[in-house]
């Protein structure tokens, strides 16, 4: 059990750093969000308005990747705070510019300065929690991506109703201001952190990257994670617009169902981390608890998809848009919880980073390759049924290579790297280090 003082400072910061991912996944959304007077008033096709969502992952990826490699000396306080300020200002040019070439270009910066804020927040939350506690805050910050589109889908609808659509990137960029200020006032890494990787010698660190890749587990966590991502992408840039264009909604309609949706998402990651740790608790492996449940919310999600296309609109539809369609989702904190299971502390972050890094590769080409469907499609339906179709068959591919590599209990790679000096539980340094 924590002591109290510590249990109430875990949680403080798990809430600071729900919010950090509430904002991030609102810069997400925003885009489809706004996407019908954005693309009307920039006289934008399908293809160009899915380049500029695509936009977003040119370099999501790659900053994640790059940060497990060569940021985890860094404190994570500061790398989360360098994250803050680079999404405030990459909303700028929205507010001010009107040229495709700008707007493309912030996508790309905000980009990579959100695709290392999950993993890095989800490294920070497992700093102040002993491993069979962590499935639970996992889910809680994952909520910060159901919350953040939410939240955002009517408020930022109605901004943008009342003040324009720039208005919604200013709404944006102060947010991001406001976050700065809760992290350096509340921040902090917990008693279960590592210290910053030490400066060891090319050799071990290839070690250690070898023992990583050599992980089944790590890359089952990779493939699922690769099959969620895509359903993310599509389903925040293109699912506001399906829901106008293919279901016949109003704006309004289709701010409140967007939320909607979000809200089960939000429900299911809470549900899903209290089912998993109290199965841990139990005596369940780590693949019954967390594996397993996930290939079935990846599963659930393609039976969604592929139903979706021929149901047409109605109560019908907007049933299985709520109550099947979020569940790909949940498999992220799941993911998340799993590789910090066979991770050794030294290498945890680096594990997460890289890992969710190559799994969200898959949403570089999402939202462009659904553009490109509807625009060679005969008619919207046509090409939203091609596009969910191909997602239901990539979220399918994802589970199955979920259950045939995924077997936490069997394995955890040995660190190359030494052991920070103090790292039990009555460390109580709160300074801003990598977990």
């Amino acid at each position: 059990m924590f002591p109290h003082s510590r249990s109430v400072r875990a949680w403080t910061v798990t809430g600071v750093l729900l919010l950090f991912v509430f904002v991030n996944f609102a810069d997400k959304a925003a885009l489809g969000l706004v996407a019908e007077p954005l693309t009307r008033e920039l006289g934008l096709s399908n293809s160009e308005f899915g380049l500029l969502s695509s936009a977003f992952y040119f370099l999501f990826s790659a900053s994640s990747i790059a940060v497990g490699l060569f940021g985890t000396r860094l404190r994570a306080g500061w790398l989360l705070a360098g994250c803050a300020v680079l999404w405030s200002l990459a909303q700028l040019p929205f507010v001010f510019s009107a040229g495709l070439a700008v707007l493309l270009l912030a996508r790309v910066v905000l980009g990579a300065a959100e695709g290392p804020g999950v993993p890095l927040a989800m490294a920070t939350a497992f700093s102040w929690f002993p491993a069979t506690r962590r499935t639970l805050p996992s889910g809680l910050l994952l909520t910060g991506t159901g919350l953040g589109v939410m939240v955002a889908s009517p408020a930022l609808t109605w901004v943008a109703g009342h003040y324009g659509w720039r208005s919604v990137f200013t709404v944006l960029a102060a947010a991001g201001a406001v976050w700065l200020a809760l992290w350096m006032a509340f921040g902090g890494v917990g008693p279960y952190a590592t210290a910053p990787a030490p400066r060891t010698g090319p050799g071990a660190t290839r070690a250690d990257l070898r023992a990583m890749l050599r992980s089944r587990t790590w890359w089952a966590c990779v493939v699922g994670m690769f099959a969620m991502a895509w359903g993310t992408a599509v389903m925040t840039s293109w699912l506001p617009l399906f829901m106008i264009r293919a279901l016949g909604y109003s704006s309004t309609q289709m701010g409140l169902a967007n939320s909607a949706f979000w809200a089960v998402f939000t429900v299911g990651c809470l549900g899903v981390g209290v089912l998993a740790d109290r199965l841990l608790r139990r005596g369940a492996g780590p693949r019954q608890a967390r594996l397993v449940p996930g290939a079935i919310v990846l599963l659930l999600s393609a039976v969604a998809m592929a139903v979706l296309p021929v149901m047409g609109g109605g109560p019908p539809a907007l049933l299985v848009i709520l109550v099947l369609l979020p569940w790909y989702g949940l498999f992220m904190p799941l993911a998340q919880a799993a590789i910090a299971d066979i991770a050794p502390d030294a290498q945890r972050t680096r594990a997460l980073l890289i890992g969710t890094g190559l799994g969200q590769l898959s949403a570089l080409a999402g939202p462009y390759v659904v553009g490109v469907l509807l625009d060679a499609a005969p008619d919207a339906t046509t090409g939203y049924r091609h596009a969910l179709w191909l997602s239901a068959a990539l979220l399918v591919a994802g589970a199955v290579g979920v259950l045939a590599l995924g077997h936490p209990e069997r394995e955890r790679w040995r660190a190359h790297t030494p052991p920070a000096a103090d790292n039990s539980p009555n460390n109580n340094s709160t300074q801003g280090v990598v977990a």
